[in-house]
């Protein structure tokens, strides 16, 4: 036995010793023959190899097969018995038995080979049979049955109760040996080496043979070693296994530590010899392993176990997962706060808006996560990867990998979409490429067999259609874009709106020449206004006049030069001008500036089904791949369980049903987790860009899932947002499975159903910005519900804002707007009227329309009305009747804020632009010569050319986060000199821009501005400086100050004059209890202006104090578009069929 601790040149050992006897440079070689080695690796690497043929048993068998008479006499030899060679065996599987079907990403499928019905032979070597069994009947016995069934072969007996003995017995002749474990694989090795008979001495050199082995299978592997050493061989094993070590005739121990502390001897004779001696680590761990092994013989061994000193702590139990501990927290307006988040628990992190929430969850938990996470990559590929700032705290234990799950807009590549991000859409393309039915191609030939997975896929050039590369769409001019005024020419200014119409309608251009000449020859007068041309002339204008040709005489006039030039030349159209302009732009970003020209049309080479026809000719139940994607997810998931219910009805042959198993079940989990998520009314094909950030945040969930992963940390940011409180249950059902498969799940979250099912509850304050940033309270639901200083507690324990609801009288509404017959997406002839002079609830469960009837059908309605003063507007076959004067619109319909990233809180509130005004008109702007432009930091001039008005400088470290220090030229203060001198209310512009809203709406004398900061200051946002970056600030931060922006315009207006119509889509998103009750007082104090406010939204607080409310559904997708309920709250809750009245009882 060869032993010491890892790296003490054990394995060096033994290899020295190999190779100096293959040079006879070992004293006593004479005495070994030959050097075997046996370890755990497989005996074979194919099904054809099994322990028959690996210990020679397969060469018994076939030999007595052969001996038959009925072998004779059909003159096979014992080669017709094989598997392996051609002749006796199944050609169609070459002998496995079965048929191996890849699976790409996953793992292989055997499917039995039809032909031979998985018995490996053909059918004439299946006709001899030895005692009545078939050489199949034979290989299927176990080594048990074998041996009775073979007793009377000497050969075979030898070799069997070898195998027996080593406790192989269960196993069968003909197992493949690609389904052994190691152990069993060694002990095969090892029984083939102790049936063949004892021919000379035999050195045999085993490396750590217990690994993965049981107990028992231990002792079964010494008492083969000792036989192989009663035959008169010589067993060398490296090992650490102590049952094994005592086991041994002499232990060599090499040490005393590793690597360059190793490579000595320090122990050398029997185990008892080296169990004695006082520096050998092997010698201690035997003398423990003695005293423990006496007192189990004694007394409990459990207790023993946990109680002995010298084995690891927490042995004889499992270690508990550690939970995540991250202390003094400084990351933004953290006040160095300690957070302890149990592992595999769902933690909530709730508090009013701006208090620190997503620093301490995504920019504390998420980046250090990541960070770490990333470290483990090489240094070049570090470099390619997005630098996350560094998270400020002063140390953390127990952080797992990290996954965000946020809410962003889903990518805006055109061909991402639900099916590509669950990759749902990737399991039904391998699943047509393997049992996919041919049902006739347009051109009559055979597909190509086999079937690639990429056949079926848009993206590839294989399957994707060619007329629009797969996009199911084609981008073309809009005519009705191009001509902007149709009062005049073509030449004389009807296409001037746009600059690509400036140029084609030129009259000096060479395309109004060819458009001259073309309607001389085809009898118009493109002089005329377009209004006034024929149908025909407008179509030959701007779509063409085919493959004719004309005789163009060019009057070209370029500045100063003039001159005619005369060619022929086909008229391709204004429109097909366009379109080969954008194609070739388009590609470089360059045709952006077009897009305001193009709009996107079905493609008619496939519908609009992306793929060749050739593609959709394969199917699977009755559909094409293209029919599948373009189903909802709940009746995708629904047409599914019929196949599982009758595989037969859908066409699926029995080899079909094995070979798809396994991928029609992944399809159906990831389908039921698109349901659980509320998303069941999603299209596998809708692109992702035309998802709500909620959706696509809950579709990335649902995608996680089905990742399988286990030990990680997911940070999750309000993933009920955009979710009707009827499938709430069903998303934390998606959470919990989660946290049950060994994650730790963390919500930023305001609402109250996902804050009483968390195993653990954070909350932060007890304000926002600088008064936040510190724990209220933390414990359980019900622990921090009796803390008092806790905003959230409060709302648990007695819903203060609900009270507060409640307390509001009726209003006295008018009518409004008046919809009728709207059918646009998923509408169903919808009838509904919207009254006015009150707050309007659109709601109803994910999919069912709000969306749609609010900024689709009303929001472009009444804008056309206000443009063009009319008294109703249709719309594609609907009406929509103002039965109200709106003198305004104001859309809020969750778009992204206004600004980037570096922008400035002054500039998102649009106060930038009055401060810069300001400034410019004082004594020291106007000596210096300084206009407001000298005022922005943005642009040359009076900004800080070093930092670029920056006021600080970024020192790039590569493949690490960039580090950023303070401009030293203008002290962080962003401006020059110049600028900084000039003095509004004794303040200078970098002074005003660190004041808050509210010290500004104190301090600055200027009536429009504090006007202006109003409802900022109203909707709880007085503490954010003007100068603060837009991306310090939280989500619920960023929406409350788009909603402000849209709320300053009506502030203070005349309402009888000015009576404006508010849209807003899902208002409360990222906002706390405590600011969706700022919220509700301004939309209140606007409709008491006389204002109408519609809001699409599923917060209950909203809808209890609406006016009046709108109930769509009653499911999603095809299932919704339908009034259930509308009325005022109270008669919503009556509704029995209403899930927003069931909510409301609730």
């Amino acid at each position: 036995m060869v032993t010491g601790v890892s790296g003490a040149g054990k394995s060096s050992l033994v290899e020295e010793l190999t190779e100096r006897l293959a040079h006879g440079e070992v004293e006593g070689e004479g005495a070994i023959g030959k050097v075997i080695a046996i370890d755990q690796s497989p005996i074979g690497r194919t099904p054809r190899s099994n322990p028959a043929t690996y210990t020679g048993l397969s060469d018994v068998v076939r030999d007595l097969f052969a001996s038959t008479e009925a072998a004779v006499a059909r003159g096979f030899g014992r080669g017709r018995f094989s598997f392996n060679v051609a002749g006796g065996r199944c050609e169609a599987c070459q002998g496995a038995g079965v048929q191996q079907v890849g699976m790409h990403f996953l793992g292989s499928v055997d499917v039995v080979c039809q032909t031979c019905g998985g018995r490996r032979f053909n059918d004439e070597t299946l006709e001899v049979r030895y005692r009545g069994k078939t050489i199949h009947d034979v290989l299927e016995m176990t080594l048990e049955e074998a041996s009775s069934f073979l007793a009377a072969d000497r050969r075979a007996t030898r070799i069997l109760r070898v195998l027996q003995e080593l406790g192989l017995g269960y196993l069968r002749l003909g197992q493949p040996s690609t389904t052994l474990s190691g152990g069993e694989a060694q002990r095969v090795k090892l029984a083939a080496e102790l049936s063949r008979p004892a021919r000379g001495h035999t050195l045999y050199i085993l490396d750590e043979p217990t690994t993965g082995l049981h107990a028992a299978d231990v002792a079964v592997l010494i008492a083969a070693i000792n036989r192989l050493v009663d035959q008169g061989h010589t067993v060398i094993v490296i090992e650490h296994h102590l049952d094994l070590v005592r086991s041994a005739d002499r232990v060599i121990d090499l040490g005393p530590g590793g690597g360059a502390q190793g490579g000595r001897l320090v122990a050398m004779g029997t185990p008892e010899e080296v169990a004695a001696h006082p520096d050998s680590a092997t010698g201690a761990a035997l003398g423990a392993y003695r005293d423990v092994r006496e007192a189990l013989s004694q007394a409990d061994a459990r207790s023993i176990l946990l109680q002995h000193d010298t084995l690891p702590a927490g042995s004889g139990r499992l270690s508990a997962v550690p939970d995540l501990v991250v202390t003094g927290v400084t990351t933004h307006n953290l006040k160095s706060i300690d957070v302890t988040i149990p592992a595999n628990t769902i933690t909530v992190v709730s508090g009013v808006s701006g208090s620190g929430k997503s620093s301490l969850a995504f920019d504390t938990i998420f980046s250090e996560g990541r960070n770490r996470f990333v470290e483990g990559f090489s240094a070049h590929a570090r470099r390619f990867l997005e630098k996350r700032g560094e998270a400020g705290f002063d140390a953390v234990s127990g952080l797992t990998p990290t996954v965000a799950i946020r809410q962003r807009t889903a990518s805006r590549n055109p061909r991402s979409t639900v099916g590509t991000m669950t990759e749902i859409a990737d399991y039904w393309r391998l699943l047509f490429a393997r049992i996919g039915k041919d049902t006739g191609r347009p051109d009559g030939r055979q597909p190509p067999a086999p079937l690639l997975s990429s056949f079926f896929s848009p993206n590839s050039e294989q399957g994707a259609c060619p007329a629009c590369k797969g996009l199911g769409t084609r981008t073309e001019c809009d005519p009705d874009r191009l001509v902007t005024d149709p009062s005049k020419s073509v030449m004389g200014g009807a296409l001037d709106g746009t600059r690509t119409g400036r140029f084609y309608g030129d009259p000096f251009g060479q395309h109004a020449a060819i458009l001259r000449a073309a309607g001389a020859a085809l009898g118009f007068d493109v002089e005329r206004p377009w209004c006034e041309l024929s149908d025909e002339a407008r179509r030959v204008a701007m779509h063409g006049a085919g493959e004719r040709e004309f005789d163009v005489e060019w009057h070209y006039k370029r500045g100063t030069r003039t001159g005619v030039h005369h060619f022929r030349r086909r008229w391709l159209g204004l429109a097909g001008y366009v379109n080969e302009e954008y194609e070739r732009k388009h590609a470089d970003r360059r045709g952006e500036a077009m897009e305001g020209l193009m709009r996107r049309v079905v493609c008619g080479a496939c519908g609009g089904t992306r793929l060749k026809p050739e593609r959709l000719a394969v199917q699977v139940g009755g559909r094409h791949i293209a029919g599948w994607m373009a189903m909802s997810a709940a009746e995708c998931l629904e047409a599914l369980h019929a196949i599982e219910t009758d595989p037969s009805a859908a066409g699926l042959t029995p080899r079909d049903v094995l070979v798809s198993r396994d991928l029609r079940a992944e399809i159906i989990r990831r389908l039921e987790r698109l349901q659980h998520a509320g998303l069941g009314h999603l299209t596998l094909d809708r692109p992702a860009s035309t998802l709500s950030a909620g959706e696509a945040q809950r579709v990335r969930l649902a995608a996680a899932l089905g990742s399988g992963l286990t030990g990680m940390t997911y940070v999750l940011d309000e993933p009920t947002a955009g979710l009707h409180p009827r499938d709430t249950g069903r998303l934390l059902d998606l959470v919990r499975g989660l946290r049950d498969a060994g994650n730790t799940v963390i919500i930023v979250e305001h609402d109250p159903g996902v804050i009483r099912a968390a195993d653990h509850l954070i909350d932060l304050g007890p304000g926002a910005g600088e008064q936040g940033g510190r724990i209220v309270a933390a414990g359980t639901p019900e622990e921090v519900s009796r803390v008092h200083a806790s905003p959230t507690g409060r709302y648990l324990r007695d819903g203060s804002c609900r009270r507060a609801i409640e307390a509001k009288g009726p209003r006295r509404l008018e009518p409004g707007i008046r919809v009728t017959g709207a059918r646009v997406h998923n509408l169903q002839g919808l009838d509904v009227e919207l009254p006015a002079r009150g707050l309007v609830a659109v709601t109803g469960v994910s999919g069912s329309g709000k969306s749609t009837l609010v900024f689709d059908v009303i929001a472009p309605a009444v804008a056309a009305h206000l443009n063009h003063d009319g008294g109703a507007a249709a719309l594609q076959g609907c009406s929509v009747e103002l039965l109200h004067r709106f003198s305004r619109l104001v859309c809020a319909d969750g778009a992204a804020s206004p600004g980037s990233g570096s922008s400035l809180v002054a500039s998102q509130a649009g106060v930038f632009d009055r401060l810069c005004t300001l400034f410019a008109a004082t004594p020291g702007a106007r000596e210096r010569g300084l206009t407001k432009r000298d005022f922005s930091a943005a642009v040359k001039g009076g900004r800080c050319e070093a930092c670029e008005g920056q006021g600080r400088i970024r020192i790039s470290m590569d493949f690490l986060p960039d580090v950023f220090v303070p401009c030293e030229a203008c002290g962080g203060r962003r401006y020059g000199p110049e600028a900084l001198a000039c003095r509004l209310d004794g303040r200078s512009i970098a002074d005003v821009l660190d004041l808050t809203i509210a010290q500004a709406r104190e301090i600055i004398q200027d009536e429009h501005l504090v006007r202006h900061l109003a409802p900022f200051y109203e909707l709880g946002l007085g503490y954010l400086r003007l100068g603060q970056a837009s991306a310090t600030l939280s989500g619920g931060e960023r929406q409350r100050l788009r909603l402000a922006a849209e709320l300053s315009g009506a502030m203070g207006k005349d309402e009888q004059t000015h009576p404006a119509l508010f849209l807003f889509d899902e208002p409360t998103t990222g906002l706390h209890v405590d600011d969706v009750a700022r919220l509700l007082e301004v939309f209140d104090r606007l409709v008491s202006a006389g204002h109408t406010i519609v809001c699409v939204e599923h917060n209950l607080d909203v809808i209890r104090a609406a006016d009046w409310v709108i109930d769509l559904g009653p499911e999603g997708g095809p299932g919704g578009g339908r009034l259930v309920a509308t009325g005022t709250p109270a008669q919503i809750a009556a509704v029995e069929s209403s899930w927003t009245g069931r909510a409301l009882n609730a």
